[in-house]
């Protein structure tokens, strides 16, 4: 009777020490979140300060309606790389505050953990696929974020998948480089498995990437009724969703200069 006392006083003292440990623990973790994001937020705001951003209409011919405006940005890339050499473009999604300077390095790793004064930072930052050259986009040209609940990084990007924005015409992205200006046209937004196929970079043959193109075409939860050829490129945003998902979008490219 004795040692079942003992026994069990034991087994509720290491409940309850576990129980300490975790709430510790989820205590430390919370500090920690919020002091990433206050950290993103005021990254934010001194990029907002040293960099000037306007924009420029471009001829409606590359639209589908007379009634769409398309505008690409423009700003001096240069002020960015002062801050963080690692800068190579700068990226706007519309239909969400996706509106951040785009990093990359030697891997894909990296830019999970840190941000865009290479912090250590769990928010990350948005970066760019180490295989992709932006200085002549592949054919598929590919950018990471974290999906955040506080709508930092790539926290937005679900607004894609809402009816109220694949009903309206503004499904654009812009993307500004060193040297270029390009606009992309969304074709396509899903959930899938953590997988790799729609992260190809390299295709032989225009029928093995016009078959890629199908593919993530079919996947889409919207008909955007784009068309897609062999000599099209594309861009392609990913985030998690959940622990074993991704969300994508993917965009061809319908203007550049």
């Amino acid at each position: 009777m004795e040692k079942q006392k003992k026994r069990k006083k034991i087994v509720l003292s290491s409940i309850l020490l576990i129980i300490i440990i975790l709430n510790v623990y989820t205590i430390f973790f919370i500090i920690e979140r919020t002091n990433d994001k206050k950290e993103t937020l005021n990254i934010l705001q001194q990029i907002n300060d040293k960099i000037e951003i306007t924009e420029e209409t471009i001829p409606t011919t590359t639209s589908k309606t007379e009634e769409e405006n398309i505008k690409v940005m423009n700003l001096n890339l240069n002020d960015l790389k002062n801050i963080n050499s690692d800068t190579v473009a700068y990226l706007k999604v519309n239909g969400t505050n996706i509106n951040y300077p785009v990093v990359q390095s030697n891997n894909n790793d990296y830019y999970l953990n840190h941000s865009f004064n290479k912090n250590k930072n769990q928010e990350g930052w948005i970066f760019l696929d180490y295989r992709n050259n932006i200085n002549n986009l592949d054919k598929n040209t590919i950018i990471y974020g974290h999906n955040r609940l506080t709508g930092t990084m790539f926290g937005t990007l679900k607004n894609l998948l809402n009816s109220s924005y694949q009903k309206n015409n503004n499904h654009y992205i812009y993307l500004t480089t060193t040297n270029n200006h390009y606009v992309f046209e969304v074709f396509s937004t899903y959930i899938t498995t953590n997988e790799s196929y729609y992260l190809t970079t390299n295709f032989q043959e225009n029928n093995e990437y016009l078959n890629f193109l199908t593919t993530l075409k079919s996947r889409s939860t919207y008909n955007f009724n784009i068309d897609l050829t062999a000599t099209d490129k594309i861009i392609t945003l990913s985030t998690c969703s959940g622990s074993n998902n991704r969300m994508v979008v993917h965009a061809k490219l319908i203007y550049q200069n």
